[in-house]
Order: C-alpha cells, then sequence, then structure tokens
C-alpha cells in the first residue's frame, strides 16, 4: 500500500507553469495532487497488478487558472475526485474497470470541460458539478445498477449520459442559455430525468433528447423559461413513462411532419405520455405504435395565463396511436389551435377540448379537431369552448362506435361518419352558421 502526496504552489512560492505526474502500479493505492496558481496540469495513472482487487483511490485538487486534470485508473473498486477552481479548466477520468467505481468531478469557473471514458462493471458512480459557463460533460458506462448525475449551471453547456445495462439511472439537471442534453439507455429499469430550466435563470432554444430501451423505464423532460425548447422521447419495452414540461414560446415535442423530429415515440404495452406546454406556438406530437396496449396520451396545451399572451395561440398536438386499449386526451386553451387525433385497434378513446375561456382571455376561434378511429369499442368527445370559426371531423369504423361533438360559437361546421354496428352520435351546436352531418352505415 503506497501513499503519493504532491502539493505544488505553495504561498510564497513562485507559481507558474507547475506539472505534476504520479504512476503506480499495484493495489490499495492513494494520490493526492494539490496545485494552486497558473497553467497547472495533473496526471494520475494507476493500474493494479491483480485487476480483480485493486483499490486505488486518485485526488485531484487544483485552484487557478487553465488547469488540466487527467485520471487513469485501471481495475476494481476505484475511486477518482477532481475539484477545479478557475477558469479553462478540463477534466479526463478514463477507463475503469470492475465494479463499485466512483468519478467525482466538480468544477468552479469559464470553459470548463469533464469527460468520463468507460466504467465497466455494476454499481459505479459518475458525478459531475459544473458552474460557469460554456460547460460541457460526457459520461459512459457499461454494467448494472449504474448512476450518472450531471449539473451544470452557466450558458452554452451540453450534457452527453449514456448507459448499458440493467436498474441504471441518469439526471441532467442544466441552468442556463443555450443548453443541451442527450442520454441513451439501454437495459431494464431505467429512469431518466432532465431538467434545463430555474425560475431565477434564462433558458432558450435548449434541446432534450432521450432514449430508453428495455422494460420499465422512465422520463421526465422539463425546460423553461423563455422558449425554443425541444424535446425528443423514444421508448422501447414494457411500462414506458415520459413526461415533458415545457414553458414560454415556440417549444417543439416533436413535429408530424419530420420523421428525424419524433417527439415522444413510445413501443410496447402500457405506455404513458404526459406533455404540458404553457405559451403561444406549441407543437405535440406522440407515437405510440407496434405492439402498445394500455396506452394513454395526455396533451394539455396554454395554461400558462400571462396576461401579455393570454393563454396560448397558435398550438398543434397529433396523436397516433395503434394498438388495443389506447386513450388519448387533448386539452387546448387559448386561440388558432389543431388536433389531430388517429388511432388503430380496439376500446379507444379520444377527448379533445378546445378554447378554454379564463377572465376573460382567448374566448377560442379558428380551432381544428380531426380524430380517426378504426377498431372496436373506440369513443370520442370533441368539445369546443366558446368556439369561433371551429371545425370538428370524426371518422369511426368498428363496431360499439360513440361520438359526441359540441360547439359553442359562430361558423362552426361538425363532420361525423360511423361505420360498423351500434354506432351512436351526438351533436349540439349554439351559436350562427352552424353546419352538422352525421352519416351511419
Amino acid at each position: 500500500d503506497n501513499n503519493a502526496e504532491v502539493f505544488q504552489g505553495a504561498d510564497g512560492a513562485g507559481v507558474s507553469g507547475n506539472l505534476a505526474y504520479v504512476e503506480q502500479q499495484g493495489s490499495g493505492h492513494d494520490a493526492l495532487i494539490n496545485q494552486t496558481g497558473f497553467d497547472n496540469s495533473a496526471l494520475i495513472d494507476e493500474s493494479g497488478n491483480d485487476l480483480s482487487d485493486s483499490n486505488n483511490d486518485a485526488d485531484i485538487i487544483q485552484s487557478g487558472d487553465r488547469n488540466l486534470a487527467d485520471v487513469d485508473q485501471d481495475g476494481t473498486n476505484l475511486t477518482t475526485y477532481v475539484t477545479q477552481t478557475g477558469s479553462d479548466n478540463e477534466a479526463k477520468v478514463m477507463d475503469q474497470e470492475g465494479s463499485n467505481n466512483t468519478t467525482d468531478i466538480l468544477q468552479s469557473g469559464d470553459f470548463n470541460v469533464a469527460l468520463v471514458d468507460d466504467q465497466n462493471g455494476s454499481n459505479g458512480s459518475v458525478d459531475i458539478d459544473q458552474t460557469g459557463s460554456q460547460n460541457n460533460a460526457f459520461a459512459a458506462q457499461g454494467g448494472d445498477a449504474n448512476e450518472a448525475t450531471i449539473k451544470q449551471s452557466g450558458s452554452g453547456a451540453l450534457a452527453s449520459s449514456f448507459q448499458t445495462g440493467d436498474n441504471n439511472e441518469s439526471t441532467i439537471n442544466q441552468s442556463g442559455f443555450l443548453v443541451d442534453a442527450v442520454v441513451t439507455q439501454s437495459g431494464d429499469n431505467n429512469e431518466s430525468l432532465v431538467e434545463q430550466s430555474s425560475e431565477s435563470s434564462v433558458t432558450v432554444f435548449s434541446g432534450a433528447s432521450v432514449e430508453q430501451s428495455g422494460d420499465g423505464n422512465y422520463s421526465r423532460v422539463s425546460q423553461g423559461l423563455l422558449g425554443g425548447h425541444s424535446a425528443n422521447v423514444v421508448q422501447s419495452g414494457d411500462a414506458n413513462h415520459s413526461e415533458i414540461d415545457q414553458t414560454g414560446f415556440a417549444n417543439s415535442s416533436g413535429d408530424f411532419s419530420d420523421s428525424t423530429d419524433v417527439g415522444v415515440r413510445q413501443a410496447g404495452s402500457s405506455g404513458e405520455s404526459y406533455i404540458e406546454q404553457s405559451g403561444a406556438g406549441q407543437t405535440a406530437y406522440v407515437n405510440q405504435v407496434e405492439d402498445s396496449v394500455d396506452a394513454v396520451s395526455n396533451i394539455d396545451q396554454g395554461t400558462n395565463g400571462w396576461i401579455v399572451t393570454g393563454y396560448g395561440t397558435q398550438q398543434i398536438a397529433d396523436v397516433i396511436q395503434d394498438g388495443e386499449r389506447n386513450t388519448s386526451n387533448i386539452t387546448q386553451r387559448g386561440a388558432v389551435q389543431a388536433a389531430y387525433v388517429d388511432q388503430s385497434g380496439s376500446d379507444n378513446t379520444s377527448t379533445i377540448l378546445q378554447g378554454d375561456t379564463s377572465f376573460g382571455y382567448n374566448l377560442g376561434s379558428n380551432n381544428f379537431a380531426d380524430v380517426l378511429q378504426s377498431g372496436e369499442g373506440g369513443s370520442s368527445l370533441i368539445d369546443q369552448t366558446a368556439a369561433t370559426n371551429s371545425t370538428a371531423l370524426l371518422v369511426q369504423s368498428g363496431t360499439g362506435n360513440d361520438s359526441s361533438i359540441t360547439q359553442d360559437g359562430d361558423t362552426n361546421y361538425a363532420d361525423v361518419t360511423q361505420t360498423g354496428n351500434g354506432a351512436l352520435s351526438a351533436i349540439n351546436q349554439m351559436g350562427d352558421n352552424n353546419s352538422a352531418t352525421v352519416t351511419q352505415n
């Protein structure tokens, strides 16, 4: 068991251009490098002769400007701590092989970069905390029960976390300007939480992309404060759950006209998708396909209640469900809204509400709703509240279909086509120049 301690840049000493390098081979080693000053760089290389039992620790502390820390560990039961304070800092942690690995990187300053390469094994943990501007962090893990946490505050930050294995958890919390996040998980019981907002910070044009493969996945994306955000979530497996919360202007949760902008795409059974968008100029796209069973989609748009923007305008919601016993709920508050629902399968249910009236703002105008159901036991309800120039269209094919359309306002139009057995349709229109057409076969 060897211990190495290096101190550079003590008080009263000339501090510039310091360099420290520690190389240890074997097991049970501890290495500490503490540098204070300018243009510091530190490197710790630890490798165990017996990689099955290394138990090596590496700790680098740097305070000053333009610091660089590089740690390379091979073996098992390894621990790495890197703390940098200053500007132009960069930290690297390379391969860690085995189980119960821990990596901790804390940087405070400007132009920080943190990179954690591979952790091979199980029960490893990566924690990166950066405060400043133009930060970016990268982490990669392989094994079971891995956990990666990245927290960045500043502007222009980028975070990426890749996990492969079972019971993985990844948390990315970013606050600032022009923030981006990418999370990829493969395995079972994965959980991903991405938060790119804060009440005290200005966050615009942030993007979040989460891809999960396996069973029991959970994803939550929260974006604010001004707008221009985009969120894409892809889940493959059983019991998938996705939550997207966006606040501001011109936010996007996918685009049905762009195949690369997936929004929320779930494949499997018991998938749940919840999208809440507050503001104006929002788009939400949910695609629940393939063997989708008991899938639920809820979209709520225009709920901010700002005086200057009312309750949201120019919102688009599109839901495609292919499977059995699927449910879709769309609520749009404000004016100039469009909703599309396409369901294929059996026991489908669709509910669309457009044009809320609260405090006299946005009584609802130019609303559009389109529902297409194909299967058995489908039920659709379209309620356009205080609607002006609204249009509702419904097409149902199958048996046991039920459709109810309620419109309030003027120049409304409703068209219902039902094909099958036991179909029931009810249209209630209040206002001027209303037109209703129902065709049943």
